[in-house]
C-alpha cells in the first residue's frame, strides 16, 4: 500500500512538473501597442491608409501612408479625413504600386528618390 501511494505521488508530481515548465522553444509573444512617443507624449494609432500618389519612373511609385487614431475616418466620397485625433503621414517610394516592399526606409530631407 505504501509503495502504491509513493508511486502515485511521484506520478502526479512528474505530471505537474512537466506541465508547468516552459520549453526553450516557447517564447512569450511581444505585444504590439500601435503607439509612438514624441517629445514625452504617447500617441495611439489604430488605422492606416495607403494611397498610390504618383508614378516616379516605370518601376518606382510614390505612395502616401496615413496612420490615424481611432476617431479619424476617411470619407471615400470626398477623399477627405474627418474627426479629431492624431495623424502621422509618410510619403514613401516603392517598386510596387499598392504595397510597400520589404526593406529599410530612411528619412531624407531632399527630394532625391531612393537609389537601388
Amino acid at each position: 500500500m505504501l509503495k502504491r501511494t509513493i508511486l502515485s505521488i511521484l506520478f502526479l508530481s512528474s505530471i505537474f512538473i512537466f506541465n508547468s515548465c516552459k520549453t526553450n522553444d516557447e517564447k512569450e509573444q511581444e505585444v504590439i501597442l500601435n503607439q509612438f512617443t514624441y517629445d514625452g507624449n504617447t500617441y495611439s494609432l489604430s488605422k492606416g491608409y495607403l494611397f498610390p500618389y504618383d508614378m516616379i519612373t516605370n518601376n518606382l511609385f510614390d505612395l502616401e501612408i496615413y496612420l490615424v487614431s481611432e476617431n479619424i475616418v476617411f470619407d471615400s466620397k470626398t477623399s477627405e479625413f474627418d474627426g479629431k485625433g492624431d495623424v502621422v503621414f509618410f510619403n514613401l517610394a516603392s517598386s510596387t504600386l499598392l504595397e510597400l516592399e520589404d526593406g529599410v526606409y530612411e528619412l531624407s530631407l531632399q527630394e532625391n528618390h531612393f537609389q537601388y
